[in-house]
């Protein structure tokens, strides 16, 4: 069973670390899978349309001095990366991702 606040990553490593093989080869293989993995995930992200009317009002919300955050349980890396290619963070507060829980950021 997996915890809700691993990575794709942490499940990744624990499935190579439990199947004992000392085969190298293998764990590199699953290292550039879930790389590759989290590289297509931010690619998608990139080239996801923009939900109607979304950028315009987080400008309005943002020049109405209304905070606005960002939190994930996503890497902080890849969410920030993900935001900066949306070119929106500049209308964020934050950006918070892991390795914290959702309910670590918001509670601050």
């Amino acid at each position: 069973m997996t915890s809700d606040t691993q990575t794709r990553f942490e499940i990744f490593k624990r499935f190579v670390e439990e199947t004992n093989t000392p085969d190298r080869k293998r764990k590199d293989q699953c290292v550039r899978l879930v790389k590759e993995y989290s590289d297509r995930c931010l690619e998608l992200i990139r080239q996801a349309p923009e939900t109607p009317e979304a950028f315009s009002t987080l400008g309005c919300l943002s020049a109405g001095g209304i905070r606005l955050f960002i939190s994930s349980v996503t890497s902080a890396k890849m969410l920030k990366d993900a935001v900066a290619s949306r070119g929106i963070a500049n209308l964020l507060d934050g950006i918070l991702g892991a390795p914290t829980t959702k309910a670590e950021p918001i509670a601050r």
